[in-house]
């Protein structure tokens, strides 16, 4: 079996199909839509200023994160990455990577349209590493494909969190879909993004640095090293991101309190 992945070339088609193509333009129709949809919504819309360009991309991200989140969800629970966690050429797990490198990529391009989202680096430096954990993982013909897809269930957070901007830039602060956003976003994010760095790491070292790894060079030195880089890269912006949730928690706990 795993001669089959070591001596297989790279092709485009790992890259670029059918599946990353829809999903890239897909989120290109939705982000150009959405200033058409918004207003309908909401007239709101059009006093939020610079902030409209983060509802414009609110619509794609939602899809995405549910469209992911119920695919890991899926393809783990039901085993259909296999036993091995090193190799996988799980259908799923490849049309999971490149709806997720489509709508990265063309996200990324939307964000560096509007001056509001690139001026945001958390945002930015995420998705840049995003792009590249998928990108390697599709180059390498789906090698630590069980580790991507297990962090693509960290997008479960993303629905709360947009509802949560949603009701606070509409000023609606005093609903209790507004505690309801606040509450689902920090547990959400927590679980789905925080408490499974020890175990993801633990699981992903082993793995890139076994004996046999080296031994028969399973996996290319380039692809260990932005591995742990853009894991890296996620974990620190999601801890900094969990900080923000938290202190501002505190203080809508502490004005409800007063």
């Amino acid at each position: 079996m795993e001669e089959e992945f070591t001596d297989e070339p790279s092709t485009w088609p790992y890259f670029i199909n059918w599946v990353s193509l829809t999903s890239f333009l897909l989120t290109l129709f939705f982000s150009v839509i959405s200033p058409l949809l918004c207003p309908i919504i909401s007239p709101k819309y059009y006093s939020l200023g610079d902030q409209k360009s983060h509802c414009n991309t609110m619509l794609s991200s939602t899809i995405h994160a549910v469209v992911s989140c119920s695919l890991s969800a899926y393809v783990l629970a039901f085993g259909l990455m296999g036993t091995n966690r090193l190799f996988s050429k799980s259908p799923l797990g490849f049309a999971e990577l490149h709806i997720a490198l489509g709508y990265f990529v063309a996200d990324f391009l939307v964000c560096l349209w509007y001056p509001k989202l690139r001026n945001n680096s958390g945002s930015m430096i995420h998705h840049l590493a995003a792009i590249i954990a998928v990108s390697m993982c599709l180059f390498n013909h789906g090698k630590l494909m069980f580790f991507v897809v297990y962090r693509m269930i960290a997008e479960l957070s993303t629905p709360f969190v947009n509802l949560f901007w949603f009701l606070h830039s509409y000023n609606l602060k005093n609903t209790k879909w507004y505690v309801f956003a606040s509450v689902g976003m920090v547990i959400t994010f927590t679980l789905c993004r925080i408490i499974v760095i020890p175990w993801h790491w633990y699981g992903l070292l082993a793995m890139i640095f076994s004996p046999a790894s080296f031994a028969n060079n399973l996996i290319p030195l380039p692809y260990k090293f932005w591995s742990c880089t853009t894991y890296l890269a996620f974990d620190i912006i999601n801890v900094y991101w969990l900080s923000k949730m938290i202190n501002g928690a505190i203080k809508l706990y502490g004005k409800r309190k007063v």
